[in-house]
């Protein structure tokens, strides 16, 4: 009896010893993301794994289209409408610019207000307006105290002629508010807001804008951030949390799935750029709300699409406009892919035909492809990565 009980203890003994080494087995093996599953794209990663990695899958087709749309979002909040006044003959040499690189191109503007959206519990929509929530805007019309509205529509959209110049200037300098106004447009500006909104209405109010077999280039004009401080500063009076809509992950998946990864996104900005303590003492100066904000979210944007950053104070926007129309102007032959996510390790990558493999690098840390030469018209490159949500 006591040798039975002995070695029970000793199969105990045994048993607990090994279930404790197949714990600090698993504790110290490395843990693969194993899911590969072909349907994990942009709009919907896998999720998350055991090692607290996604698993996405995009695709892109590279087309020789010339054909570029651009919507220009401008800020029109009371803060900026001294900035606005004076910004035709800054955007001047815009057109110019267009005009010499052989693009096929065409512009519409929309505004920062995007009142009454979902989120109006942050008393920032005063009452009664209805902003132009990413409808492509005409000229403006005369404001009250008691209202705002917007002339929309696509007859709106601006392409190349003798007359685009005058067209561009009465779109892009507005004239929404009025004198005395405090909230009249918003001022919860929502430059990546109101794009997505644009977008969600490619094929309705803003039919006959987002053109097929077209590349994108949006270009966003403020003096502050994504809704106002880019929901960094809580302690800010202006401070009001960021939604889907403000993110510019949104505005990129949005852009690859639509399209399918044929159309693609170039963001630019002409903001007070992180960091830039002397434009930004400047625009607070000026600024008769003294809210003036860095555009950390939008530069975020700018950055992850390989866009041009500008400055709101430069005092001559010509070489700034020069080097926006020389990206945009680069969109169908660039040799540069911004991927959705940051990659966690180097990304799979498949061309298909196979024929047309090109040589690439990929920066660990970044979000960007660079191929040594273009793929050739009509290859569809596909990538798999891993990126922590």
């Amino acid at each position: 009896m006591k040798s039975q009980s002995l070695l029970k203890i000793r199969l105990n003994l045994a048993l607990g010893l090994l279930i404790l080494g197949l714990v600090n087995l698993w504790a110290c093996s490395p843990v693969q993301f194993t899911n590969s599953d072909s349907s994990c794209t942009v709009s919907k990663p896998c999720s998350v794994g055991i090692n607290g990695l996604s698993e996405v899958t995009q695709s892109v087709t590279f087309t020789d289209s010339n054909r570029v749309d651009i919507l220009v979002v401008v800020d029109n909040s009371n803060s900026y409408a001294a900035e606005d006044q004076s910004l035709g003959n800054p955007l001047n040499g815009f057109i110019s610019g267009l005009n010499s690189s052989g693009l096929d191109w065409q512009i519409g503007v929309t505004t920062t207000d995007v009142c009454p959206q979902s989120d109006a519990s942050s008393n920032l929509c005063p009452p009664n307006d209805v902003g132009s929530q990413g409808l492509l805007v005409g000229p403006s019309i005369p404001q009250s105290p008691s209202s705002t509205q917007y002339s929309t529509g696509t007859q709106y959209i601006v392409k190349p002629g003798a007359s685009a110049q005058a067209e561009f200037d009465s779109l892009v300098v507005r004239n929404d508010s009025y004198a005395g106004a405090n909230g009249y447009p918003s001022g919860d500006e929502r430059g990546i807001f109101a794009a997505n909104l644009a977008i969600d209405q490619a094929n309705s109010s803003n039919k006959g804008f987002f053109r097929d077999n077209s590349n994108l280039a949006v270009v966003i004009i403020s003096d502050e951030d994504e809704r106002s401080v880019g929901g960094l500063i809580p302690s800010d009076p202006a401070y009001a949390p960021l939604a889907s809509y403000d993110l510019p992950q949104t505005l990129m998946n949005k852009v690859a799935t639509i399209w399918g990864g044929n159309k693609s996104l170039l963001v630019n900005t002409i903001v007070i750029n992180p960091g830039d303590t002397t434009c930004f003492n400047y625009e607070e100066a000026n600024d008769p709300l003294k809210s003036a904000h860095f555009g950390n979210i939008y530069a975020e944007l700018s950055g992850a699409t390989n866009g041009v950053q500008g400055s709101i104070c430069t005092p001559s926007y010509g070489t700034m406009l020069s080097n926006i129309t020389g990206a945009i102007g680069q969109i169908p032959l660039t040799n540069t892919v911004s991927l959705n996510y940051v990659p966690s390790s180097p990304p799979t990558v498949t061309f298909n035909p196979a024929s047309n493999a090109v040589h690439y690098t990929w920066t660990p840390g970044t979000n960007q492809i660079v191929f040594n030469q273009r793929p050739a018209n009509g290859t569809v490159v596909t990538f798999n990565y891993t990126f922590t949500p």
